[in-house]
């Protein structure tokens, strides 16, 4: 028997860009923002190279200047939105934004201030 065509790989999938802010256009893009408001949504747009969908891991996390973890979120490829809120006023000071893609560093380390 001929041998079973084999499946391509998908190709593996890598962030062209993270953008932190606070709105996001109707394209899912962010204006880049450094300091926000208490109460203000804190958006991680994370675009990737992926021209089809893929079983990529997106992961976004927040941590205040303390070390504390203040939000965690996953999501799949393509340009991908986390979003950040808080039901209480966001404590002021500063945060360290850090995204994944497949469990590898996506980018730089982005820092925000809450004022």
């Amino acid at each position: 028997p001929a041998p079973a065509p084999m499946e391509p790989t998908p190709a593996p999938v890598s962030a062209t860009s993270v953008t932190v802010g606070n709105a996001a256009g109707t394209d899912r893009s962010v204006a880049a923002v450094s300091t926000f408001g208490t109460q203000d949504k804190i958006i991680v747009s994370v675009k990737t190279d992926a021209t089809t969908a893929a079983n990529a891991a997106i992961d976004a996390k927040l941590t205040y200047q303390d070390g504390q973890v203040a939000g965690q979120q996953a999501a799949t490829v393509g340009t991908t939105n986390v979003t950040f809120s808080n039901t209480n006023p966001w404590p002021v000071g500063k945060y360290k934004v850090d995204v994944t893609v497949n469990g590898q560093p996506a980018g730089m380390t982005q820092e925000i201030e809450v004022k």
